[in-house]
């Protein structure tokens, strides 16, 4: 049996839809299988049944189940439709939902994978329950999971960079991570001409946790009076709230009528949120040393604990102006190793978390993975820990 015929047949093709080619590289260990379709059909509305118009064609790539050890990669150009009353849609395929860049078999083998977590939060929580900490070192160029190790001290941290030659680690521009001192310190040692950034989720997660703090003390104390203003506010403070003169944040306006001391750290959580803004580090450093000061006068000790955090750790908070990497990316990629871990029940999970996780991690890929974009390949590389 031809190769284009063993995948017309697992993928269920038919016209006018059929597996053109097949390109195994070695090398890469990948396989792309390039499905055509029919340039002379005709395409009709499937709500009224009447006839639609060519308007172009566009080529798109989907994540499928590996073949073997092989990487997987399908690859067609998709016809775009334009409707009788003017609208444009992209063709459905058969092999995957409008729009996504995943098969459908691929997208069933990762809900089978998390159901068997029972659920994503279930998994997190028990594995902070066992006290099992894992360093996670991500590439954020080729958008992938490079290192999982146990622990989270220097030594466990100092682990990650094996994986690296001496030349690789010099090569290295960045590196995003939190406030952890342990980090710091391992990748100061490890990676000798890299920017340590301390990006804005960390940042905000801080400050979220002190206005947080701010309220419940505050709370405890209005209740003792009698007064339950800031009762089932929580969300409200956490929530982004980039005009509160809609309609939907009419509670949290009213909230800002009343003298509260939570109201005042709030705006201190959201006015620092403009430094992540500048371009020049000058006028970010006195952006950052006015917002300090209003900070440390402002009577609120959870804020005064962040603010003094914030200025010990002052230039690489900098560094993100030069170096605008986050742990965005990487927060998908917890997710699956935390379900993955609740999966392993083995003494040393770590080797089984980073394959599952490698393998996962492609659904986060966009466009799907390309060698050129590969670690190894990469000088001006920039990672986070």
């Amino acid at each position: 049996m031809k190769d284009t015929d063993l995948y017309q047949q697992v993928l269920g093709l038919d016209k006018p839809w059929q597996v053109g080619e097949v390109n195994l590289e070695l090398a890469a260990k990948r396989v792309t299988v390039i499905i055509k379709c029919d340039r002379g059909v005709r395409w009709g509305d499937p709500g009224d049944g009447s006839r639609a118009h060519l308007h172009g064609w566009t080529k798109r790539q989907w994540r499928h189940l590996d073949t073997c050890q092989f990487e997987t990669v399908l690859e067609a150009e998709v016809p775009s439709v334009k409707y009788a009353d003017g609208r444009v849609e992209e063709v459905a395929v058969p092999w995957a939902e409008r729009y996504s860049r995943v098969s459908k078999l691929m997208e069933a083998f990762v809900i089978r994978v998390l159901q068997a977590a029972s659920s994503l939060q279930e998994a997190a929580t028990l594995f902070a329950r066992g006290h099992k900490y894992a360093t996670v070192l991500n590439d954020l160029s080729g958008s992938r999971v490079w290192k999982v190790v146990g622990g989270r001290k220097q030594v466990d941290a100092d682990g990650v960079w094996d994986s690296l030659t001496q030349e690789q680690c010099e090569g290295v521009q960045a590196i995003a991570m939190d406030m952890w001192t342990a980090f710091e310190n391992s990748a100061g040692e490890a990676l000798p001409n890299a920017k340590i950034v301390h990006d804005q989720f960390h940042v905000s997660k801080h400050l979220n946790e002190a206005v947080d703090k701010v309220r419940k003390a505050e709370h405890r104390k209005l209740i003792a009076e009698g007064d339950d203003t800031l009762k089932g506010s929580k969300y409200d403070w956490l929530r982004n709230h980039p005009d509160i003169r809609k309609a939907e944040s009419a509670s949290f306006r009213e909230l800002h009528k009343i003298n509260l001391k939570t109201i005042r750290a709030w705006q201190l959580k959201e006015t620092f949120s403009g430094f992540w803004d500048y371009s020049y580090a000058r006028a970010a450093e006195k952006s950052f040393k006015q917002w300090y000061n209003k900070a440390i006068r402002s009577q609120l000790e959870p804020v005064k604990a962040v603010a003094r955090m914030l200025k010990t750790h002052h230039p690489e908070l900098l560094n993100y102006l030069s170096h605008r990497i986050t742990n965005a990316m990487s927060e998908g990629f917890n997710s699956l190793i935390k379900g993955t871990a609740q999966l392993c029940q083995l003494p040393n999970p770590y080797p089984v978390l980073l394959r599952q996780a490698r393998h996962d991690a492609c659904l986060i890929k966009t466009p799907a993975f390309c060698p050129k974009n590969l670690f190894l390949e990469s000088r001006t590389l920039e990672i986070e820990l």
